[in-house]
């Protein structure tokens, strides 16, 4: 594809280093934050990271945020903050209150509010609006791998307000 460039980067608040925290047997779940991470054992490797808005210019414009950041989603879209109010792109995202650690999931959904966006989760493929999200219903934590059962909702969309 010409469209797409693959980096040797992790989205964040800031552009640096930080350790990744890989969780043993679970190698697709590895956060920047392994406050989330408490059903594994981890280990850590260094990488680089990059603020979304050091990475795009201010002539690069941005339609469209896909996220997946096991519990980093607020300081991704920290990282982004000029993107979000110049280019309002629209956010596809993954968010579970298990990987935030002390944090809230509604957090998360504020943040995006106070910056003009309004927000819908998927459940059995339909966009039900944020406001009827319930984290105790749609991310129940009962059972053994609990995330994946039917009814778990991690998945959202949130819209600029224009």
């Amino acid at each position: 594809m010409e469209n797409v460039t693959i980096e040797s980067q992790a989205a964040f608040s800031e552009t640096g280093q930080r350790d990744l925290f890989i969780p043993h047997g679970h190698a697709p779940g590895a956060s920047l934050r392994p406050e989330g991470l408490s059903y594994a054992e981890l280990h850590a490797i260094t990488v680089r990271t990059v603020a979304l808005d050091d990475y795009f210019s201010d002539r690069d414009r941005v339609s469209v945020l896909k996220i997946d950041v096991e519990g980093a989603e607020n300081s991704v879209f920290e990282g982004a903050e000029r993107i979000l109010t110049k280019d309002r792109p629209l956010l596809v995202f993954e968010c579970e209150a298990r990987h935030l650690g002390a944090g809230r999931i509604s957090d998360v959904f504020h943040k995006l509010e106070t910056l003009g966006y309004r927000g819908t989760f998927i459940e059995r493929g339909a966009a039900i609006p944020i406001a009827e999200f319930r984290e105790d219903i749609h991310q129940r934590r009962h059972g053994e791998w609990f995330w994946k059962k039917a009814g778990y909702c991690p998945n959202f969309v949130f819209s600029p307000i224009r």
